[in-house]
């Protein structure tokens, strides 16, 4: 052989191949069958998650968040911050409008004046003088002009919420009075319709009771027509039939009989039978004549 040649795979080579080693089967060969105890290889459904937010989910800005605070807010407690208006112990409370501001009552002010202020602060606010301090100097409004039309509105509010109170509490007299009455109507109703129907039963009952006596009367004078019938045609024809063929019957056999006529017959058969015995014999003369003269005229 030549260098650098490869050794064919059937020629065997002592040198090269180690003893105690077997040889390894050929790859050409055919696949080993797969035994029917072996667990087939099953395709793999398992779910790899994927994301889509690229391309499915819509892309929104990012806004930046960042806190904010001071050295105090360690020391306040806040149950809730989202409601409008609440505090830090978690009470509502209407937030604040307006400037503060002191008033004090002069003294100069009109009796008319403060009467109504002391009318409209008892009655309608709760407000009290002694509370309020009106100062000259302060020049906020004129009493007499600005508030007497305030309470004009006030009084006039007043007026139409009562006036509509008591219009609301007529309303519903009104409405409590017709609901009444509409029970009473119901009611009437209710008793005229149970009437009608008692007078309704009774009508028929009446009714059904004409009924039934009318087809007891039809069915006693059916009765009795029938009977009438029977006895006229017992009396008119069956019995003196019968009376006839019983009497017949007894005459017949001698149980019913005539003397007069029992005598006359006895002596007529008596008649009868001698006339009877001697009239054949009158013709049998008569009939021996007649052929004795015709033989003695033949010869």
């Amino acid at each position: 052989m030549f260098a650098g040649q490869p050794i064919p795979p059937g020629r065997r080579d002592s040198g090269a191949r180690e003893r105690g080693k077997k040889r390894k089967p050929n790859a050409t060969g055919k696949k080993k069958a797969s035994s029917i105890y072996e667990a087939q290889k099953l395709a793999s459904y398992t779910f790899t998650p994927f994301s889509l937010e690229a391309n499915l989910v819509e892309q929104l800005p990012v806004v930046p968040e960042r806190e904010s605070g001071s050295q105090t807010d360690a020391f306040i407690v806040r149950k809730s911050t989202n409601q409008k208006g609440a505090t830090a112990d978690g009470a509502f409370q209407r937030p604040k409008v307006g400037v503060d501001s002191s008033t004090q009552v002069p003294k100069s002010m009109s009796p008319v004046a403060v009467k109504l202020l002391h009318g409209f602060s008892t009655n309608a606010l709760g407000w009290h003088l002694g509370c309020m301090q009106i100062e000259d100097s302060d020049k906020l409004f004129n009493f007499d002009v600005e508030v007497r039309p305030l309470l004009d509105v006030l009084v006039s509010k007043t007026i139409a919420q009562a006036l509509a109170e008591v219009m609301e509490e007529q309303e519903m007299m009104n409405i409590q009075k017709e609901h009444e009455l509409l029970l009473a109507q119901k009611e009437d109703t209710a008793r005229a319709d149970r009437e009608l129907e008692a007078k309704a039963k009774e009508a028929y009952r009446v009714k059904a009771e004409a009924k039934q006596a009318n087809e007891l009367k039809r069915q006693r004078h059916k009765v009795m027509t029938e009977k009438m019938l029977a006895w006229q045609f017992a009396h008119r024809t069956l019995v003196p039939q019968a009376i006839e063929d019983a009497t017949a019957f007894l005459e017949k056999t001698g149980v019913f009989y005539n003397p007069l006529h029992r005598e006359l017959s006895n002596w007529l058969s008596e008649d009868v039978y001698e006339g009877a015995d001697s009239k054949p014999s009158f013709s049998t003369v008569m009939w021996l004549n007649c052929i004795l003269h015709i033989c003695i005229a033949r010869s």
